[in-house]
């Protein structure tokens, strides 16, 4: 289970400080990616939890007083999600989440998954973490360009090719790509459902279950 809020406080340092700007040189627009998602971050604080299974029935059924589900959800509630992550040679981002490090980022591809398939919007991500604040910064693609990148081992070629939108989410989720050596080391799927709370339109709780993994 997942809380978060919109953060009203000042946006910190950690997308701009991390952007190497010779890299958001304007190039051609490419229809593979629609639109940027990153022309202004919006910082937010989350809170997760362990929900045992044997309370899962019960704390539903106290919170829809409360909240209405979001509106991207499929006909039972829920939606699936999927995502593929990258890491470093020496996973800096695995140990650095591991070790509990307050300042830490990870990049990942996300999909929303439905009849199996993925369906818009697919999402080029890096999500910022600084203590219990997270922001997200990337651009949008089309499921030409997810299915693309997601299929076939020549990953930098096949990104680079796909990278031609002047968006400072991508430039910034390239260039740790490029710094770190980044490449896709596994794919995370479960299904979520999203919940508005009725009086706090700011805030969303989130429920996700069978979470699975494979490489």
């Amino acid at each position: 289970m997942a809380l978060s809020q919109t953060s009203t406080l000042p946006s910190l340092e950690a997308p701009e400080s991390s952007l190497n700007r010779s890299t958001c040189n304007k190039r051609e627009p490419n229809p593979s990616f629609s639109r940027s998602i990153d022309s202004a971050p919006t910082w937010r604080f989350e809170w997760k939890y362990v929900l045992p299974c044997h309370l899962r029935s019960a704390f539903r059924a106290d919170l829809y007083a409360f909240v209405n589900r979001a509106g991207n959800s499929n006909t039972d509630g829920y939606y699936e999600v999927r995502s593929l992550y990258f890491d470093s040679p020496n996973w800096i981002c695995l140990n650095e989440k591991l070790t509990g490090e307050t300042r830490r980022f990870k990049l990942r591809i996300r999909a929303y998954i439905r009849g199996g398939r993925p369906v818009a919007p697919c999402k080029l991500e890096v999500k910022w973490r600084d203590g219990e604040r997270v922001c997200k910064t990337g651009c949008v693609m089309n499921e030409k360009a997810f299915t693309s990148l997601r299929s076939g081992t020549e990953w930098t070629e096949r990104l680079n090719t796909h990278s031609k939108l002047p968006s400072p989410g991508l430039a910034s989720f390239q260039y740790l790509r490029q710094r770190f050596s980044m490449r896709p080391v596994i794919n995370v799927q479960y299904r979520r459902e999203a919940l508005i709370p009725k009086l706090e339109r700011d805030c969303r709780i989130t429920l996700d279950e069978d979470l699975c993994a494979w490489r």
